[in-house]
């Protein structure tokens, strides 16, 4: 049997009236299946084909969305994953059908190739999951960034404050100029402003190597772009 929702009355799905589909929907003797884009206040998720448990969604191909708390802006979007939801225990299980794919962070203005992670939505709170030996790329995706990279081993995106938390960045490239922080832990916040980074060590330009700045405190606006203080040492050839 098929349902089909009219453009401004979608379903309501659940005990909780907080989720609804807009689309289709599919009785069949395996159980409930929808076509459409289905939304809650924390998020919402397209497919062509999603499966219904008693308080569950799956969908093997789908796009997904999750809200910045406090706001209506997108903190996370995601295209081409395999979603699993389960509304009961507040847990989602996203993970890409394809290398190459990137998860967008547009509230912060940034995007990363980890493309794999766990959402917890009691906690409101999102892990991304890493192949221990390699780093991820995070790239700021801001006008104003000139498309800022760098890499890193963790990332954790807090909703309670909006902030991605990255860990295990070696360094970072700015200017002409490479900053090598202290613990590899920095945050991101709203527009792609970067945490201060204390105790770096800062050598320029690239290629010579000569200039070296200790215990730098600094603040990197963009790939073109960067604010330090420190001590410097400068080293002469021969």
């Amino acid at each position: 049997m098929y349902i089909t929702t009219k453009e401004d009355k979608p379903f309501e799905l659940f005990k909780v009236n907080d989720h609804t589909i807009l689309g289709r929907l599919i009785l069949t003797p395996d159980g409930l299946r929808g076509n459409g884009k289905m939304t809650w206040t924390n998020g919402s998720l397209f497919s062509k084909l999603i499966k219904y448990g008693s308080y569950s969604a799956d969908s093997d191909t789908s796009s997904l969305t999750i809200t910045a708390l406090g706001s209506s802006e997108i903190a996370l979007s995601t295209d081409n994953v395999n979603s699993q939801l389960d509304f009961d225990k507040q847990l989602g299980h996203i993970e890409a059908n394809e290398k190459g794919n990137f998860t967008d962070l547009p509230y912060n203005q940034y995007k990363t190739s980890l493309t794999t992670f766990d959402w917890d939505m009691s906690k409101d709170a999102v892990t991304f999951k890493t192949t221990p030996g390699e780093l991820g790329s995070f790239v700021a995706t801001g006008e104003n960034r000139d498309s800022l990279y760098f890499d890193g081993e963790t990332a954790f995106y807090d909703l309670k404050s909006n902030e991605l938390k990255i860990g295990g960045v070696p360094l970072i490239k700015t200017c002409d100029a490479i900053v090598f922080t202290d613990d590899g832990n920095l945050e991101v916040f709203k527009g792609g402003k970067l945490s201060t980074l204390e105790n770096c060590k800062i050598v320029c330009d690239t290629i010579t190597k000569l200039h070296v700045i200790n215990r730098a405190a600094v603040d990197i606006e963009g790939k073109k772009s960067y604010k330090a203080k420190g001590f410097y040492e400068y080293n002469v050839k021969g």
